[in-house]
């Protein structure tokens, strides 16, 4: 059996939970995932703030999302030294818990990139999993403005006997999974992403393992599931230290 945790979002949990805040454990914090894709003028402020699935977000969180989102200062990319409209991603990790009969919803992590579309798992190489052999690699892949991919490996965990043919397997994934890059003054600019992929066959290796790798500039992890894509780097940028702040 292969695995790939693609980047799920939490919002049909989400859409039961908020109706009963007792069912989530007093002192266990749930972890949630959003995406939006979102437009920056070039004051900083948002003309387009677009929730994935967000017809799905009970309308009470999908409104105090669309509030805190909104009162954030962002700064959009540049064209010849100046701000300019800019369309990217914005990213969120929110805990969730339990408290004094209520739930308390704040920001884990944000940030802003260009945005991978849900990958399907790439072929098992036959020779390894015959051998019952097993494999994680963090990937790598920097697309040009012009779309053209390049792929690197940044991590590699496991056999060594199939690491190329586990690699080929990964770069022929990303080599056709769509993505949607960031634009500025509506040109496509250079995309980066970090991708985890595990082989397994139903053991130990099924969980995901830790890259540290991944840590973001700001030394936390990306704002994204464990196990899925997440982009390395962006032309904007958010200004406002959301982390901890309640929703």
């Amino acid at each position: 059996m292969f695995r790939l945790r693609a980047c799920l979002l939490s919002i049909l949990f989400m859409a039961c939970l908020l109706p009963a805040p007792a069912s989530a454990a007093e002192g266990e914090p749930l972890r949630l995932y959003f995406q939006a894709a979102i437009t920056i003028e070039p004051d900083g402020s948002l003309s387009r703030l677009d929730w994935a699935n967000g017809d799905k977000i009970p309308a009470v969180l999908r409104d105090r999302l669309d509030a805190r989102a909104r009162s954030w200062a962002y700064e959009p990319g540049a064209v010849a030294g100046g701000p300019a409209r800019t369309e990217s991603t914005l990213l969120l990790t929110l805990l969730a818990e339990s408290r004094d009969g209520g739930l308390v919803v704040r920001v884990e992590n944000a940030q802003t990139g260009a945005d991978m579309a849900p990958m399907m798992p790439p072929g098992y190489p036959h020779s390894a999993l015959r051998s019952g052999d097993e494999a994680a690699i963090l990937a790598n892949l920097l697309i040009d403005a012009d779309g053209t991919r390049h792929f690197t490996v940044a991590g590699y965990q496991g056999d060594k006997r199939h690491r190329k043919a586990f690699e080929s397997a990964v770069e022929a994934m990303l080599a056709e999974t769509e993505y949607q890059p960031e634009r500025v003054d509506g040109h496509p600019v250079p995309a980066e992403f970090s991708v985890p992929v595990t082989f397994c066959i139903g053991s130990g290796w099924c969980d995901d393992p830790e890259w540290p790798e991944r840590a973001t500039a700001s030394g936390g992890p990306p704002a994204t599931a464990p196990g899925s894509p997440s982009p390395v780097g962006s032309v904007a940028r958010l200004l406002t230290d959301v982390r901890g702040t309640t929703i």
